[in-house]
């Protein structure tokens, strides 16, 4: 169904507009990311609908999905690898954030540990997807610490212990995501653009 759906939209794309194999490609990894994004975020929000944590889902889904939108991160080696981690973390994850609950002194020394990660090493970026540009690097650095910041003014004034939570885990996931440690664990290139730029010479 997936190859059939990317297929058929990559046909309609190229009998309507002249591209290149190089385009085609583009487009049609462009595809895969979408569908595949759709269906996890499907299948995950009907499993928390199912087990009554649907709130619970979409703010961490919202919290996480900020902070890696610009601090980046390791992804899974495999679709297999990648729907595991998935349900694991937001299933999982929507549980911990309805039945736990996360002190504030917790909350702020996960949030200067994040920070510090975030000074050190966002954006990270993959081997698949290295980040070339200087400039783009400063940008997605200066935009999750903007975001960051703002999660502190929320742990700050906000005393809903959900929403606590979902910040507390989203910190914790993203921090992790971007450390240099698991990347080694998984046998994962870090500093990938460094790794791509030393391959040019």
């Amino acid at each position: 169904m997936k190859e059939q759906i990317i297929n058929n939209t990559i046909n309609l794309i190229n009998r309507n507009k002249v591209c290149s194999d190089t385009d085609l490609k583009i487009y049609r990894y462009g595809m895969e990311c979408i569908y595949t994004l759709i269906t996890k975020t499907l299948v995950v929000f009907l499993i928390s609908i199912i087990i009554g944590t649907t709130k619970e889902f979409l703010l961490l889904l919202i919290f996480y999905a900020l902070l890696r939108s610009y601090a980046f991160g390791i992804h899974a080696s495999s679709n297999i690898a990648c729907w595991i981690s998935t349900i694991t973390i937001y299933i999982g994850g929507s549980i911990f954030i309805k039945y736990l609950t996360i002190p504030k002194s917790i909350l702020a020394i996960t949030w200067m540990v994040t920070a510090i990660f975030f000074i050190l090493w966002a954006p990270a970026d993959t081997p698949k997807r290295p980040i070339l540009k200087v400039k783009k690097r400063r940008k997605l650095k200066i935009k999750s610490l903007i975001v960051i910041a703002i999660y502190y003014l929320l742990i700050y004034f906000i005393n809903n212990q959900t929403i606590l939570n979902a910040l507390f885990l989203s910190m914790v996931l993203e921090g992790s995501c971007i450390c240099p440690l698991l990347y080694k664990i998984l046998k994962t290139p870090f500093n990938n653009y460094i790794n791509y730029k030393k391959g040019l010479n």
